[in-house]
């Protein structure tokens, strides 16, 4: 979800009209992470992780766990932050709950 940290695949976009929509919300869960992700000073800009979290129909984010460490615990915990600052994106617009990573 940019700032250094992968999320939201895209794995539960459908072909129903959706897609489209879909995507741009995604796009937008993408920024609102990368917007509030605070990287901790001295660390390389190079550093990633994992994430793998669920997205409910009401848009709040939850389950949020690293499944790939970035090998920092101090960037590992900025990307978490960042989840916990976002907490909801509004509606989905296919009005489902899927996981992402």
């Amino acid at each position: 979800t940019g700032a250094g940290s992968k999320g939201a695949g895209g794995t539960a976009l459908t072909s129903d009209g959706t897609g489209a929509a879909m995507d741009r919300y995604i796009a937008m869960l993408r920024e609102r992470l990368k917007q509030n992700h605070e990287k901790p000073g001295g660390l390389s800009d190079l550093l990633s992780a994992e994430v793998e979290f669920t997205v409910a129909a009401n848009g709040a984010l939850t389950g949020v766990r690293i499944v790939r460490s970035s090998g920092s615990a101090d960037f590992d915990a900025s990307v978490l932050e960042a989840f916990a600052r976002v907490r909801s994106v509004g509606p989905r617009p296919d009005g489902k709950t899927s996981p992402y990573k």
